[in-house]
């Protein structure tokens, strides 16, 4: 008798699941990666700014107690100022920057070098790749947005205990924000402000209590770790596909085609 060719065997859920979950991984590095190259970029392309910020920049920092010295540019390709660079921080401003008065420049480097104080860098780093790891989970997400939210606030805190008013302080960040947009860089960078939750921060710059809300970043990662570890244990508790019985079926249609053949010889 002739040998019959092999027949493709489906794939089994798990296995279709896991390339669902590893293609889905692979977009998230992908857009991490694009931007972390646009930030680079922009950075690259940016002049440094003149010794008046820097001088800002030093006053600023005593006010909040930073230890890390940052580096100042001006970009004409952003409309927000952010911040960036896990081991050299660097404010990246926008050349309308020019425009503002003394008040608003100091408002926006406290801001900025309170996430260089906070290290809130490293926390957004490792919150993105847990997002980029656990893309499919929700929970992993809403950890990701509160962490950011809370961070932000901390900030919005500082600048407000280093003495500047909270109605100033109010306007000039409604004012920057008029100029929000999408931006490939807002997961890898700290923009000074964001549509989410806006209105919340407004509101907790004005309260009365601004200059004593501050979320540390040791406390911000107990937060994410609290929304993170039942995914984490969600997923390890799902059991791995079964190997055995597949081995079996294999066994039994080995013996069915021998005693065919011995059949076929008689």
């Amino acid at each position: 008798p002739g040998s019959s060719s092999p027949v493709a065997r489906p794939l089994s859920s798990s296995t279709i699941l896991t390339l669902v979950a590893l293609a889905g991984m692979l977009w998230m590095f992908g857009r991490l990666l694009i931007g972390v190259a646009n930030v680079r970029r922009i950075v690259r392309r940016s002049v440094p700014a003149d010794d008046d910020w820097q001088e800002l920049a030093d006053d600023a920092r005593a006010a909040i107690g930073a230890e890390a010295r940052v580096r100042i540019v001006i970009s004409a390709e952003v409309a927000m100022p952010f911040t960036s660079g896990l081991f050299r921080p660097v404010i990246v401003l926008p050349d309308s920057a020019a425009d503002w008065t003394t008040e608003r420049r100091r408002s926006v480097l406290l801001h900025e070098l309170a996430h260089v104080r906070r290290r809130d860098l490293v926390t957004n780093a490792v919150v993105q790749l847990a997002c980029a790891v656990y893309w499919f989970h929700p929970l992993v997400r809403l950890a990701a947005r509160h962490v950011r939210i809370e961070a932000e606030r901390s900030c919005d805190a500082l600048v407000v205990a280093a003495g500047t008013r909270p109605s100033d302080y109010a306007g000039d960040l409604l004012e920057i924000a008029r100029t929000m947009r999408s931006s490939a860089t807002a997961t890898v960078a700290l923009a000074m402000a964001r549509r989410s939750d806006f209105e919340g921060r407004l509101l907790a710059i004005l309260s009365p209590d601004a200059g004593r809300n501050m979320l540390t970043a040791t406390k911000a990662a107990l937060v994410a770790l609290s929304f993170v570890a039942p995914a984490v244990a969600i997923a390890a508790a799902v059991p791995a596909a079964p190997t055995t019985p597949n081995a079996e079926v294999r066994n039994t249609n080995r013996d069915d085609a021998s005693r065919a053949s011995e059949a076929d010889l008689e």
